[in-house]
């Protein structure tokens, strides 16, 4: 007897199992692609940035950067990666950038700050510092991208800016013949004093003095030889007091006030005394002929 005999297996499940596979590798292949496609764009991307750029997971170990940021840390990009912070930064610093990196991380939101940095050759730089969270995408590991921005231009300007400032506001209590305290910083200063003594029930005392024939010494020497006895005058009056709460002003023309905080009437005296005495021993002087 002649005749066919057919076997027949189910196949459904490999077929199934195999399109799956090939399914997977292709998505695993889409994935590398797209991972290179944006490590070359990050490089790219660090590469060009003149600022530092840096990034680093959450165990603090440097995954990431560019020339400047690791210039920044006193390394080359190739020392650097793979690094922890605690290797790089020193106690204090690393501590200031923990509790930032606390907050990027745990919250997700960025962080700005200022911070100054001296390079390897002395070279100091002001940088404003940015942080943000980043999660890398192939094993959801969270961590920290840093973007700095040298802005030592902007920061010498504001330096500059505020010392004029200041300047332009000790000037303006400042009599600028004499150099001691003008009218207005007597005004002031007698305003706070006279309410804070007031409060604390403590004696204040206040001299005010002029110069006698001041007027016939200008109109018969010369404003110019007025000015300097105004001047020299100033001096004598400054050296009369010793302590920094104490201050001597120019009150206008010839005039002269003394503002002698927790003093009693008796302390006052004494140093109206000093006040002649000091004078007195100017009498006679190339700058006081004749007085």
């Amino acid at each position: 007897m002649i005749g066919t005999l057919s076997l027949s297996h189910d196949v459904t499940d490999w077929y199934e199992m195999q399109e799956a596979l090939k399914s997977e590798i292709e998505k695993r292949e889409i994935t590398e692609q797209e991972l290179a496609q944006r490590n070359t764009l990050l490089d790219t991307i660090l590469s060009a940035s003149r600022d530092p750029i840096g990034l680093y997971n959450e165990h603090e170990v440097y995954v990431g950067c560019n020339e400047a940021f690791a210039r920044s840390l006193g390394h080359t990009p190739q020392s650097l990666l793979g690094k922890t912070a605690e290797e790089v930064l020193n106690p204090e610093l690393l501590e200031f950038s923990r509790q930032a990196d606390q907050t990027v991380i745990e919250q997700g939101i960025s962080v700005k700050a200022d911070d100054y940095v001296i390079l390897e050759d002395g070279t100091p730089i002001w940088y404003e510092v940015l942080k943000s969270p980043y999660q890398d995408p192939t094993d959801g590991t969270r961590g920290v991208l840093m973007m700095a921005r040298d802005v030592t231009e902007r920061k010498m300007a504001e330096q500059q800016l505020a010392d004029a400032i200041m300047e332009l506001q000790e000037l303006s209590f400042v009599d600028s013949l004499t150099k001691v305290a003008n009218r207005r910083s007597f005004d002031e200063q007698l305003r706070k004093l006279w309410f804070g003594h007031i409060r604390e029930q403590q004696p204040l005392t206040l001299i005010l003095c002029d110069i006698d024939y001041f007027k016939p010494f200008n109109d018969n020497y010369g404003h110019q030889q007025g000015d300097v006895a105004l001047r020299e005058v100033a001096q004598v009056l400054r050296s009369v007091i010793r302590r920094e709460t104490d201050e001597v002003a120019r009150y206008g023309g010839e005039e002269f006030a003394f503002l002698l905080p927790n003093t009693p009437l008796e302390g006052g005296e004494l140093i109206a005394a000093k006040i002649h005495q000091a004078l007195a021993d100017k009498v006679g002087t190339p700058v006081f002929p004749g007085v």
